[in-house]
């Protein structure tokens, strides 16, 4: 089956981007594959400007489109780079990294090629904005181009992980450079090793565990490369035991190789291997061309090795993935849980929600080998961890029977929380996350989690983090803005979700300083005229009813310390807020204001994503 039907590659025009270009068109001269040319323009910077530009602002995008479009048409034209491939050229209004996985997605495109700029550490900083979004969001393999083309691919250095995306990776790399010589190439690690020592296990056991692995892994390099069609003579494999960001640059480096293959996700023999984040560091220090299978489509590919379902509880069934939510309201609900206290709130809260919204509930449970001695000389013993799972099960069992509810159980064994996290929800199509945190009464402050921030920060669906107990529905809700667009999506999200509740808008004008974390006065520094006026502009803007907003507040203050202190006084159940991506000034501070706030607020607080289209 032919694997590769569409590509596209995206430039900004810049002479490394074009790299990108010229390794697209070789790529559809060897697939016969339809291929696109786009840019973006990157607009939606200018909107700031637009009521200086006033009628004028139509007319200078649409000047714009057409010099970037004629600037394409030559490219494409030009004989010493398309390959005598006939090219589409498409120019885009907005951000790079949201449109160009959008317009893949909508054209059923099969790889996206897109180049990285700069060396050192710009070409880092704009690999971690705008590729790592490209893997993030992107729901077919990514290809970044960091080399001239000269050549079709010659060597390849594929990184397997034994999931099922392994095999697809292999025969991608196949089909787009179909004379490329393969190394097959797995990284593994013992884990736990350092505490096996202080348990007292020798070092000729721990010895013994890693040839083990390495054997186990060597005889399943023979069967993928069997099941993915590979001769004998048509590949190389060679194995590590170490850490495998490092393995996989030094690996790919002494073999010569001219591209590197992984997925973004990955699965386990011993423990989770070639997640995301090792698949970011690769790809900024690589010197090499990457290329990434995060393909969404086909859900077979997400498929976590260990992901346990527990079937579900009286008899109640999961969810079609693809089903249509039948409102505004999310259709499905996973709760992220560590079955411990903290998370007894967000299990309440869980409930609450899926009932008034007649909500399907998913209980997430994620677990790793324990760090107690006992576990760990019975892992070394050789043994599954079968009680452990029974174990979360039968609890998760337990505490949902006991308050009279029906939910799908699932757990999953990784040491990568965040990453299973959003990869279950993916799976399942969630459209809300629920977890709890710790709460430290001496200080009156929420100790958040590492794992929450890092979800906070990066989960493409809502994030609702609990704090206090559930005494009713959400009544006292405040969406706090910086007026940007993502500001209006957490508005609107506020209001549809929660149709019976008071709904405050809160404005800080002032930005993080070195006193930014003292309080002030107990009364808030109201903002001058014309902030309170931008303010109203933006509810009249979003399609709310002014009727459902109880207040408009602005302040020209700190946000931590003013919306912590405001939220304190009037007894709000839930703070809104966007975790916006826009460039600008003031979406940076905040942006770089979300940790704070999340730790320091008192209520519930919903983060809403950039890339959400509730």
């Amino acid at each position: 089956m032919k694997l590769i039907k569409h590509v596209i590659a995206a430039t900004d025009l810049s002479s490394a981007s074009l790299m990108a270009v010229e390794r697209g068109f070789d790529i559809s001269r060897i697939t016969s594959a339809r291929y696109t040319v786009m840019h973006a323009l990157g607009l939606n910077a200018l909107g700031p400007l637009q009521d200086l530009l006033g009628e004028q602002a139509d007319s200078v995008t649409s000047k714009l489109i057409d010099k970037q479009r004629n600037e394409l048409n030559s490219i494409i034209s030009d004989t010493s780079r398309n390959r005598g491939v006939a090219a589409e050229i498409l120019v885009e209004e907005g951000l790079a990294s949201a449109v160009i996985p959008a317009h893949a997605a909508s054209t059923c495109a099969d790889l996206v090629v897109v180049g990285s700029h700069g060396d050192g550490m710009l070409r880092r900083l704009l690999i971690g904005s705008t590729a790592s979004h490209l893997l993030r969001k992107s729901q077919c393999p990514v290809l970044i181009v960091k080399s001239d083309v000269r050549n079709s691919y010659r060597k390849a250095l594929v990184a397997v992980d034994f999931s099922p995306a392994s095999e697809l990776a292999i025969r991608i790399t196949r089909e787009i450079a179909p004379d490329v010589v393969i190394v097959l190439f797995h990284a593994f690690d013992v884990p736990f090793e350092g505490m096996l020592n202080h348990a007292g296990v020798t070092e000729d056991n721990i010895q013994h565990y890693r040839h083990e692995a390495c054997e186990k892994a060597r005889h399943l390099l023979r069967t993928l490369a069997l099941k993915a069609g590979l001769a004998h003579d048509q590949y190389d494999a060679q194995i590590e035991c170490g850490d495998a960001t490092r393995a996989i640059l030094d690996q790919a480096e002494r073999q010569g190789c001219d591209l590197i293959v992984m997925g973004k996700h990955g699965t386990h023999i011993t423990e989770e291997l070639l997640l995301g984040s090792v698949t970011k560091r690769v790809l900024d220090e690589a010197q090499v061309d990457l290329l990434a299978i995060v393909d969404k489509r086909y859900p077979w590919l997400a498929a976590v090795d260990g992901i346990q379902t527990g079937g579900s509880i009286s008899g109640q069934t999961g969810i079609e993935k693809n089903a249509p939510p039948p409102s505004s309201q999310p259709a499905h609900l996973l709760l992220a849980t560590d079955l411990s206290p903290r998370c007894d709130r967000a299990l309440e809260r869980s409930l609450q929600l899926a009932k008034t919204w007649q909500s399907h509930l998913t209980a997430l449970n994620v677990f790793d080998v324990p760090s107690a001695p006992d576990q760990v000389l019975a892992w070394a013993a050789g043994e599954k961890l079968l009680d452990l799972q029974h174990e979360a099960r039968h609890q998760l069992s337990q505490d949902l029977a006991s308050m009279g509810s029906h939910a799908d159980i699932r757990l999953i064994r990784s040491n990568k929380p965040a990453d299973s996290i959003r990869l279950a929800t993916e799976q399942i199509c969630a459209g809300l996350v629920i977890t709890g945190v710790a709460r430290d009464e001496p200080l009156g402050r929420f100790l958040l989690g590492s794992n929450v921030e890092e979800l906070s920060q990066s989960l493409e669906q809502p994030l609702l983090i609990v704090r206090n107990r559930v005494r009713g529905p959400y009544r006292n809700i405040v969406v706090a803005s910086d007026l940007s667009q993502n500001s209006r999506t957490a508005l609107l999200t506020a209001t549809q979700w929660f149709p019976q509740s008071v709904v405050d808008v809160f404005y800080a004008d002032k930005g993080p300083n070195a006193l930014g974390s003292i309080p002030g006065s107990a009364t808030l520094k109201p903002a001058d005229a014309a902030t309170h006026e931008r303010c109203e502009r933006f509810v009249t803007d979003s399609g709310v009813l002014r009727s459902r907003i109880r207040n408009i507040i602005c302040v020209d203050e700190v946000l931590e310390t003013s919306l912590t202190r405001y939220v304190r006084q009037h007894g709000v159940d839930l703070v809104v807020m966007g975790s916006n991506e826009n460039s600008g000034l003031f979406s940076a501070l905040f942006r770089n204001s979300l940790s704070q706030v999340l730790q320091w607020i008192s209520s519930d607080v919903l983060v809403i994503p950039a890339t959400n289209n509730t």
